[in-house]
């Protein structure tokens, strides 16, 4: 399940050469937390799967898109901080990615496309 959640992720992505992110008024954006506390930004394929998980904690969070030019610039800046993103699947359940492996994936894929 994971996996296709996952290539279906980079495929809508690639295609569509943006994710969506949810973003509170004051710029903040949603965040999750594993068990031991790491912080991890859920990245969204489509506006739809942003929005029905802007529910409960980020209720009033708003789907944004961002280009993935400006994605894998600011991974960059988040992998030098050690920082996750996550696959949003459904909810506030994100499959982590390390900000590197994001880009690296993403670059790639972009390219073999």
């Amino acid at each position: 399940m994971d996996q296709q959640l996952i290539e279906s992720f980079f495929k809508q992505s690639i295609s569509e050469g943006q994710v969506w992110l949810l973003q509170a008024d004051d710029g903040m954006f949603a965040l999750v937390e594993d068990s031991e506390g790491t912080s991890i930004l859920p990245m969204y394929a489509s506006q739809a799967m942003a929005l029905e998980s802007a529910v409960d904690l980020w209720a009033g969070y708003k789907p944004e898109p961002m280009p993935l030019r400006e994605l894998i610039q600011w991974l960059t800046e988040m992998a030098d901080d050690e920082m996750y993103v996550g696959i949003a699947a459904g909810g506030n359940k994100v499959i982590p990615y390390p900000a590197s492996i994001m880009q690296q994936e993403l670059i790639i894929r972009k390219q073999q496309r």
